[in-house]
């Protein structure tokens, strides 16, 4: 503690006023509220910490409450955005959807905090571009222009603009603008050709155009201040606050705006209103720019056209219509063949198609029907188990296409399948290829200890440490390789299996990350990897830890969580590669699994706790086991004089 805050401290507590050393931070950096402040540098952004909870908690909002979230998540989530705007201060426009959908139509606000309120796509658009400008490393310079006050007399540029709905020679809506830079007069006019429903929608576009254009041709300048003689356009732009309407889409104008200047850094705009009876010659000379001065440059206002703004309002459905009218049907169809074709994962497919293929061609081969018969199907068992150890998997791509062809007939697929020729065949099959399954080896605990070190070494180069944190996380986490890594085949990748990094929770004592898709949850409903220093040493948790700052440096806060060195990830054979060489040649991509299962049963873990830790749904997490049996007879034993010293308390209470 600096000399004269120590002294501070002493008056505090001659004067018995309680404080705490805790909250008596001193430094050039500091996180005051989860901001870093760098008094050196003159800056502030959010700290690592704070953007990564916040993002988290977009992401949470967005995925775990459904499509209509309580009214006290959307509270929370509009407070938290609320505190980021103070050093992202271009968000405003891209925050305003969520406060809309606080307030009723009247203007009244919601009380009850556990009524629903739902999301739409505007809402879902804006958290997603939010996302986006909070993954900006950029920190906010204390002594940027847009961070400070300044009057009219500092204003680098002046624009007074003007527009109207139509012009009286009946040729459309008519734009003007000038302003006056280093002693010259500019003027710029645009004509349309069309008229316009709403005056504020000329006024904002107005505005928006001169922006752009004084971007484009002053460079250089700092503070530019656009004065205009429409209220709602001015409060748009100068809050960041702005709705579409059916005839003015003004958010997005405003929106336009902001993201143009976001580029530009010690860059700030300012929009004020002028009452146009006031004797404003200046404004009246704007308004003379409709009338297509000979002296204007005409401005093109094309950035705006039908792909960016909408025009013309919506269309509106009849009241004697249903409120949410039918589609086509042909669109219905479609749709439905859609969801048909996307139910099964494509390496799921894949399979399947194989499987009718080899249907087609022993039945052409043998001359026999297209639709299967009891004969025939058991008579193509047998010839697959001549070739293959397992049918099974045949079968089901065989019934994924026949059962919708057979429904109406009689046998159907399902009474031929459980027909007892086709049952014996298969049964006589099965017994005939038996051999014992190969079990993928575990990982050791010690080696995932010896790496972990080599990880914490401060000349470990990031390949390493990103190999490291790899296999300890799929130790711990009792993770496949296939959950981290992406498929080996280009046609089976989505980013929707991708694990992501704003998903991560994250702690030198702590880890826990989603997983969109796991080989047990086809349904995409995802799971989480997670594990503590508590049930493992804090080497490994430090280790990931380090991987993951390290990885923020190069790669930045978005994008997947295992990125290498170029920022790319790797497939799940590339990962499996480097285990056979670095680990040994007997591990394979679920050696973490059944060597965090392993661990965990040898710690003492709960039979419930490793479930919900390697998330299993069933018991067939015991297959994953591998002790041997005088371990396994320990193990058993242990558990048992757990039990019997529960039954003792319990009859001593």
């Amino acid at each position: 503690m600096p000399t004269d805050q120590a002294r501070t401290a002493e008056v505090l507590d001659l004067l018995k006023v309680p404080w705490e050393l805790e909250k008596a931070e001193s430094g050039a950096t500091l996180v005051i509220t989860g901001i870093l402040v760098d008094a050196r540098k003159g800056t502030a952004s959010l700290a690592d910490e704070a953007l990564l909870e916040l993002i988290r908690k977009i992401y949470a909002f967005l995925t775990d409450h459904g499509r209509c979230p309580q009214l006290r998540a959307w509270r929370e989530l509009a407070g938290h955005l609320n505190w980021s705007l103070t050093v992202f201060p271009l968000i405003r426009p891209l925050v305003n959807p969520i406060f809309a959908k606080l307030s009723l139509p009247s203007g009244k606000r919601k009380k009850d905090r556990y009524a629903p309120v739902w999301h739409n796509d505007v809402v879902k658009a804006s958290l997603r571009d939010i996302v986006i400008h909070l993954s900006d490393p950029t920190p906010l310079d204390i002594l940027d222009t847009g961070a400070t006050q300044w009057t009219r007399e500092e204003a680098d540029v002046i624009i007074y603009t003007d527009a109207c709905k139509h012009c009286d020679d009946g040729t459309g809506a008519g734009l003007g603008f000038y302003y006056e830079y280093q002693g010259e007069t500019h003027l710029f006019f645009s004509r349309p050709g069309k008229e316009w429903e709403s005056i504020i929608f000329a006024e904002a576009i107005t505005v928006v155009a001169a922006l752009l254009k004084v971007i484009a041709r002053l460079p250089n300048v700092k503070r530019v201040l656009i004065l205009c003689d429409n209220s709602p356009s001015v409060y748009g732009f100068d809050t960041g606050a702005a709705n579409d309407s059916e005839f003015c889409p003004l958010r997005q104008l405003v929106l336009a705006a902001f993201m143009a200047v976001r580029f530009k850094t010690k860059f700030d705009f300012r929009v004020l209103h002028v009452q146009v009876w006031r004797p404003f010659k200046r404004i009246r000379r704007a308004s003379s720019l409709h009338r297509q001065h000979p002296h204007c440059q005409r401005m093109n206002v094309g950035i705006f056209d039908k792909k960016k703004v909408r025009f013309h309002p919506r269309h509106r459905p009849n009241p004697l219509d249903p409120k949410r009218p039918f589609p086509p049907l042909a669109d219905l169809t479609a749709l439905r063949d859609h969801l048909r074709a996307t139910a099964l994962e494509k390496s799921t497919m894949a399979k399947y198609e194989g499987a009718l293929r080899l249907w087609t061609g022993f039945a052409a081969g043998f001359e026999f029907d297209l639709l299967p018969t009891q004969h025939t199907l058991s008579l193509f068992i047998a010839w697959r188990f001549s070739t293959v150890n397992h049918v099974k998997s045949t079968l089901s791509g065989l019934a994924f296409y026949m059962r919708p062809l057979m429904d109406p007939l009689k046998p159907n697929w399902d009474q031929v399948r459980k027909s007892f020729e086709v049952q014996q065949t298969l049964r006589g099959g099965t017994k005939w290829k038996a051999h014992q399954t190969r079990k993928a080896v575990p990982f050791r605990h010690k080696d995932m200890l010896k790496w972990a070190k080599v990880g914490m070494r401060d000349g470990c180069d990031y390949e390493t440490l990103y190999f490291v944190a790899r296999i300890i996380i799929l130790f711990f986490c009792c993770g496949r390789a296939g959950e981290i890594a992406m498929p080996d085949n280009k046609d089976f990748r989505s980013d929707a299996k991708t694990m992501m990094r704003h998903s991560v929770v994250t702690s030198p004592t702590s880890f826990q990350s989603n997983v969109p898709y796991m080989k047990n949850d086809p349904l995409y409903t995802g799971g989480h990897y997670l594990f503590t220093s508590d049930i493992s040493e804090p080497v490994f948790t430090a280790v990931v830890y380090k991987y993951l700052k390290m990885r923020d440096a190069r790669h930045g806060l978005g994008g997947a969580l295992f990125l290498n060195s170029k920022g790319l990830e790797t497939t799940r054979a590339s990962l499996v590669r480097k285990i056979k060489k670095h680990l040994g040649k007997q591990y394979t991509g679920h050696s973490g699994r059944c060597g965090g299962a392993t661990y965990y049963i040898l710690w003492g873990i709960d039979h419930d706790e490793i479930m919900r830790l390697g998330r299993w749904k069933s018991d067939a997490w015991m297959e994953y086991i591998r002790i041997s049996p005088a371990m396994a007879k320990a193990v058993l034993f242990r558990k048992a004089l757990e039990k019997k010293e529960r039954e003792l308390r319990a009859r001593g209470r």
